[in-house]
């Protein structure tokens, strides 16, 4: 039986690859999709998330629903010039709606705590892959915390990192860092969590020759574009490398599905994580304790809250990817 899932995503180019991912491989079974504000404002982002889903072939009756449009506290810092101005890298073509998949009627904060109430009752909890700033799940914990507690099995989220550094600011991760209270309030809720932190985000990659060896090429004019699933992931691909002029492509968030699809590819360790909210330098820093010891007067370690995927078997987590997306689409049981 796949695994059901709901995910909460502020589409950007990776997490295109992630959603046509978790929508193709028979592993999963999305029962809903939440979107909020974070690569791009949150507009732009819920449309490109419905864009990715008709690509990606999703029922056209998934529950979608536009959610916060900023976070908690602070401004929206969105990306346009790593994401694009449609989020989903400005391709020519761009990438078209081809059904008329509507929004849910509700925002998506409720529309979550819906879904956790109705799963907490059945006594059946759902795993979330997060990939975003965490302002919609704050939220919902906010609304209904034991509903959460008891209707979420699982949270996967991309977002910290452990002792890479950061993005966004030198030591602190984007999805964390856009929102630090929001992440704060999910870290510390209860909930069992993997974290697969920016350490390992950029490391999980295939290069030009790889998709070659696949047959996976970029097509050479719009006429030849069918916008499928994986023609849209390997356009997007191909983009990455010709926009920071490499031969690799990040697969980014899409690796967090993968590993939700293959766990056992993710080496984790539970650690005490919390989330830096007031320095000038590091605030949104995931701080993880790595101490191995703790004597007076040295400060007393918290207890653990957080599985820190500290490695992964990458062509693992790649050959996950390959086979759900740059396949036939396979059938659900």
């Amino acid at each position: 039986m796949p695994l059901d899932v709901v995910m909460d995503v502020d589409t950007g180019v990776d997490d295109a690859l992630a959603l046509i991912l978790a929508v193709r491989s028979p592993a999963l079974n999305v029962i809903a999709v939440s979107c909020v504000a974070g690569n791009g404002d949150v507009d732009t982002v819920t449309d490109a998330t419905l864009r990715v889903l008709d690509a990606a072939g999703a029922p056209e009756d998934l529950p979608v629903a536009k959610g916060c449009a900023r976070p908690l506290i602070e401004d929206l810092h969105a990306a346009p010039f790593i994401h694009g101005v449609d989020c989903l890298g400005d391709l020519d073509p761009p990438v078209p709606r081809t059904t008329d998949r509507a929004l849910h009627e509700k925002h998506a904060v409720p529309m979550l705590v819906d879904i956790f109430r109705e799963r907490a009752r059945a006594e059946d909890p759902v795993t979330l892959i997060a990939l975003a700033p965490l302002t919609n799940i704050a939220m919902a914990l906010r609304i209904d915390e034991e509903a959460c507690k008891k209707g979420i099995k699982r949270i996967f989220w991309m977002g910290g990192a452990v002792s890479s550094g950061g993005n966004y600011m030198a030591w602190s991760e984007a999805n964390a860092a856009y929102d630090p209270e929001a992440a704060s309030i999910v870290l510390g809720c209860g909930i069992p969590i993997t974290m697969y932190p920016w350490d390992l985000f950029m490391n999980v990659e295939f290069s030009a020759s790889e998709l070659a060896a696949l047959g996976i090429v970029n097509p050479a004019s719009a006429n030849e574009c069918k916008h499928s699933g994986p023609e849209v992931a390997a356009r997007l691909m191909f983009r990455e490398m010709r926009q920071w002029e490499k031969d690799t492509a990040v697969l980014g968030d899409a690796g967090t599905v993968a590993g939700v699809i293959d766990p056992d590819a993710f080496v984790t360790k539970a650690h005490n994580v919390r989330v830096e909210l007031t320095g000038q330098h590091t605030r949104g820093m995931t701080v993880v304790d790595l101490r191995q010891f703790v004597d007076p007067p040295d400060l007393p370690q918290g207890a653990a809250n957080v599985d820190v995927v500290m490695s992964a078997d990458i062509p693992r987590l790649k050959r996950v990817f390959q086979d759900a997306v740059f396949s036939e689409m396979p059938k659900k049981e």
